[in-house]
């Protein structure tokens, strides 16, 4: 269900290079709107009651940085640069701590909810898992065909969800990197996924203007979400179980997703060792015939 349809922002989305980068855009991205390859790239870090800049981070050339997350207490600022590299900095100075490579453009990053494990997405294909504190590589997802553009821990920490140019949505295991589900329902470019707050719904958002949610233990298509114009560049759930999405089309869209999230059927529970143990002791108390 749509609840709104909000547009006539100040700006137009253009790319996903521009959408990526946090802040505001009027002062942080220099070259011009017009721009295709700037020379120069910004991402501020600003104080939120004051609005004073606390430190810049300057991306040269192909260092342009395309994506930015905070860690989960905010003590540290991972980014990811078009020239393959993630970086870790220091959340209060954004000072360079640990530098991590993939072979191509880094697209996206994610921090662990509470371990210090840094999820980076690129266009080689693959989803590389980090350890934070140290800059060392824990694990390589693979399995995507083309570059992979978005990639999210569940709530729980036990599941990553990527999305990517070929189509898909994949859920790995964050323990083993195996990974547990393709969903393939999408006809073009996935640019985004975000799961739930309970971590029952997964989202993905495509450039065919479709946004599609599955049960996330499951896999199962629960709704395909109709009416953007243009393609979708962004997904993000609130405490209440809303879905926003915001297009290319000019609008951010608001969907109301809770009935959705109270048809999921739970997983049957396994009976207590109390009530194991009372059913095993009945049979001297049934009636004699």
């Amino acid at each position: 269900v749509e609840d709104s349809g909000l547009s006539g922002g100040r700006f137009e989305a253009l790319s996903d290079d521009w959408v990526m980068v946090r802040g505001d855009i009027s002062s942080t991205l220099r070259g011009g709107a017009e721009a295709r390859q700037p020379t120069t790239w910004v991402v501020r870090v600003w104080e939120g009651e004051t609005g004073a800049t606390l430190f810049v981070l300057h991306g040269e050339g192909m260092a342009v940085m395309a994506a930015v997350a905070w860690s989960a207490e905010g003590r540290w600022l991972a980014s990811g640069s078009w020239d393959g590299t993630a970086w870790v900095r220091d959340g209060g100075t954004g000072g360079a701590l640990h530098s991590m490579q993939h072979e191509y453009a880094v697209s996206a990053v994610a921090w662990s909810p509470t371990k210090p494990h840094l999820a980076s997405a690129s266009w080689d294909c693959t989803v590389r898992v980090w350890d934070g504190e140290t800059g060392l590589e824990l694990s390589v997802l693979r399995g995507h065909e083309a570059a992979v553009n978005a990639v999210a821990w569940s709530p729980e920490e036990r599941l990553l969800a990527s999305a990517a140019d070929d189509g898909t949505v994949r859920v790995w295991s964050s323990m083993t990197g195996r990974e547990v589900l393709v969903l393939r329902r999408h006809d073009e470019k996935v640019n985004a996924v975000a799961w739930s707050v309970d971590g029952s719904l997964l989202a993905g958002a495509s450039s065919e203007g479709v946004v599609r949610i599955w049960e996330g233990r499951t896999g199962k298509e629960l709704s395909a979400l109709r009416g953007h114009a243009g393609a979708v560049k962004a997904v993000v759930w609130s405490q209440q179980g809303q879905l926003a999405s915001s297009s290319e089309d000019g609008t951010v869209r608001v969907w109301d997703a809770t009935l959705l999230a109270s048809s999921i059927q739970q997983p049957p529970q396994k009976p207590s060792g109390r009530a194991a143990s009372t059913s095993s002791t009945a049979p001297h108390q049934r009636r004699r015939k």
